[in-house]
């Protein structure tokens, strides 16, 4: 107000009616500054609100202070809250959950995982300018929480509730879902180290069970905290009551190995089948591919396997270690007719009498045809090879090799350059291809068979390309053999609805569907028996979705008609909580951050410039300018202006310039001309 009153007083004219302009300018001036500086003119930002506690309620809060038991951490968290003295409780595991002091009182610990980077943006977001975070300090995103804070100015102080026990957990255990009685299977165990402080043992005993049975144990040493160690358990599993049964295996640490005995233990469900015995392969057109081939039988198919190279009529070599001479078709028949699996690579219409009708008839055949006709035992005939590069293609269809290869990069593998054309039926891709990775997608391996008669079709040849390279396709061509055996050779049927996922708490459950299932329904019975859930399709999808489950045990049943006719699966369903929110994790320091300004932002944090301030100054500057124009300051400068660039050249000009200054000043009268 000052400045525009000095500036109208004493360097502008003295005119009539320059008071409501100079009022303007001194209001437009105000707007500015406050605009700019001034608190209570910057509205528009969030209102600055104080510290804002963070509660964890994660699983893992629920555990006792220390080794020894007594309070829970979460029991200590309360009375810290209590002694706060605030009133903002925020929730934090699975989700954001604003309450009150009194309020979590009464809170349970029950979140499956501990990520407290959403609620520091959301206490951010509402105005907080520091939270304290009451918590035990097993944190998943603890990296990120802390790049988080400092984004955002936030300051953080965490305060623990847990001592650090050191403690070791089984975090993964993997096995091959189907496993084969009289076969040694393996299973791998992931275990780490948490804490702080000299670990309680030096190794660890790794026990698996079967009910209270151990069948396997194993002495590792243990890691330093926040490391893992891997072990394998190897056993042999017992036959099963019928061709297959679902068995439940325990995977356990020694008594002392975890001292709140919550995570030094998992369970995994086995399909474990019926004994079998060994494999045979014959060639009479030999490639690369039994080179590949058979290290795979031979890890895969219990009893080894046996290779039969034809080298001349009735003349063959048998590959083995030592090499020998085999003569006459029969012996070679013979050890067909024997085997569990029988893998022949030949051109079906030069086969020998003896070892042709062997390959027509055997229950479990996997076979590499080598030029077009009828492939025996099968509905199935080749025609003409295809022209051009056949590259597989995703998705991989449900069948025996999908588990083991549907997650691998598909494109990543050489092409099949002879590729024959597919006639007959009925049979089921096991992967597909297409030729240059473009048009319609055709079978490279189908599988089909009746009853208990299996068989394995490769319309293709050169898989063992896929072989010859490491990485992913080595890897899917191990996984798709080692799949056809393990449904050829084992026993295992082509499951027409099998479990894809819903084993944890929260997650629904899935299955995968087989190509020409129809009329399919799935029931879910709980342990006592009564029905949780039950629905029915006419022709369900590649992939169905049930409900998400409490945690317990269940049977699934399904029932439809597939290619073959009617079929019934069964299998149990244990439904468990996330485990990694009970695994132990490595002491770290508490998190301290001081609060700050938002990087490369001007204002405060959690404020933002008003623009209407700057607007109405606008406006009455406008304003101020069309009333200095009624008033004649317009005219004046223009005046002063003039002669000023001139200069007064004579008395007579000076004296007129004065009388119109004069006039003005009277009263707005116009000044002389000239």
């Amino acid at each position: 107000m000052l400045l525009a009153g000095w500036a109208y007083a004493w360097r502008e004219e003295r005119v009539a009616g320059r008071l409501a302009p100079a009022a303007l300018r001194a209001l437009a001036i105000f707007l500015i500054i406050g605009g700019l500086v001034l608190p209570a003119l910057a509205p528009g930002g969030r209102e600055q609100i104080g510290p804002v506690v963070l509660l964890d309620v994660s699983r893992s809060m629920g555990l006792p202070v220390r080794d020894s038991g007594g309070t829970t951490r979460l029991d200590s968290a309360r009375v810290l809250v209590r002694g706060l003295e605030t009133d903002r409780v925020w929730l934090f595991g699975d989700v954001v959950i604003a309450t009150s002091a009194d309020s979590a009182r009464s809170v349970e610990a029950t979140a499956a995982r501990s990520r407290v980077t959403p609620a520091l943006e959301a206490a951010r977001l509402a105005g907080a300018d520091s939270v304290w975070v009451v918590t035990d300090g097993a944190w998943t995103d603890r990296r990120e929480a802390t790049i988080t804070a400092e984004r955002l100015g936030l300051g953080v102080r965490e305060i623990r509730v847990s001592a650090p026990v050191p403690r070791l957990g089984i975090c993964e255990v993997l096995a091959e879902r189907r496993i084969r009685a009289g076969d040694t299977a393996r299973i791998a165990v992931e275990i780490v180290a948490g804490g702080e402080g000299p670990a309680v043992l030096d190794s660890v005993r790794v026990f698996l069970r079967v009910g209270a049975e151990p069948v396997a144990t194993v002495v590792v040493p243990v890691p330093a905290a926040g490391r893992f160690v891997r072990v394998e358990l190897p056993f042999v599993p017992v036959p099963p009551a019928g061709e297959v049964e679902w068995r439940r295996y325990e995977v356990a640490l020694a008594d002392g190995a975890d001292p709140f005995a919550l995570a030094d233990r998992r369970a995994v469900w086995l399909e474990v089948a019926e004994e079998s015995s060994g494999a045979v392969m014959i060639s009479t057109d030999p490639d690369w591919e039994l080179r590949f081939l058979g290290p795979v039988l031979e890890r895969t198919v219990l009893g080894g396997v046996r290779g039969f190279l034809r080298v001349a009529p009735g003349r063959y070599l048998e590959m083995s270690r030592r090499p020998r001479a085999v003569e006459g078709d029969e012996p070679v028949a013979h050890a067909a007719r024997a085997a569990r699996l029988l893998v022949v690579q030949a051109d079906f219409s030069d086969l020998p009498a003896a070892v042709a009708r062997v390959a027509s008839r055997h229950p479990r055949r996997l076979l590499f045809p080598t030029t077009t006709g009828p492939v025996p035992g099968t509905p199935l005939e080749l025609a003409a090879a295809l022209d051009g590069e056949w590259y597989p293609s995703p998705p991989v269809p449900s069948g025996p090799a999908a588990g083991l290869i549907q997650e691998e990069a598909l494109e990543q593998l050489p092409p099949i350059r002879r590729l024959f054309h597919l006639a007959g039926g009925p049979a089921a891709a096991a992967l597909s291809g297409r030729r240059g990775r473009r048009g319609e997608a055709r079978p490279l391996l189908v599988t089909g068979g009746s009853g208990r008669a299996r068989w394995a079709v490769a319309t293709g040849a050169g898989y063992w390309r896929w072989a010859f390279r490491e990485g992913v396709s080595r890897r899917v061509y191990e996984g798709m053999i080692s799949g056809l055996v393990g449904w050829l050779a084992e026993g295992f049927s082509l499951r027409p609805v099998e479990l894809a996922g819903g084993s944890e708490l929260g997650e629904p459950v899935r299955w995968r569907v087989a190509a020409g299932v129809t009329e399919l329904a799935v029931e879910i019975v709980g342990e006592s028996g009564d029905t949780l859930w039950s629905n029915r399709w006419v022709e369900p999808g590649a992939e169905i979705q049930g409900p998400v489950l409490e945690g317990g045990r269940a049977t699934i049943v399904a029932h439809g008609r597939g290619p073959d006719g009617p079929f019934r699966v069964e299998r149990p369903l244990a439904v468990t909580p996330d485990p990694r929110e009970l695994l132990p994790v490595p002491w770290s320091d508490p998190l301290r951050i001081a609060p700050g300004r938002v990087a490369g932002s001007p204002t405060a944090p959690g404020r933002r410039r008003p623009v209407w301030p700057f607007l109405a100054a606008a406006v009455l500057l406008c304003g101020e300018w069309f009333l200095r124009h009624r008033a004649g300051l317009r005219l004046v400068c223009r005046l002063r202006s003039t002669v000023g660039t001139e200069g007064v050249q004579s008395s007579a000009s000076a004296r007129r310039y004065d009388e119109g200054v004069a006039a003005l000043r009277r009263g707005g009268a116009t000044p002389p001309s000239g």
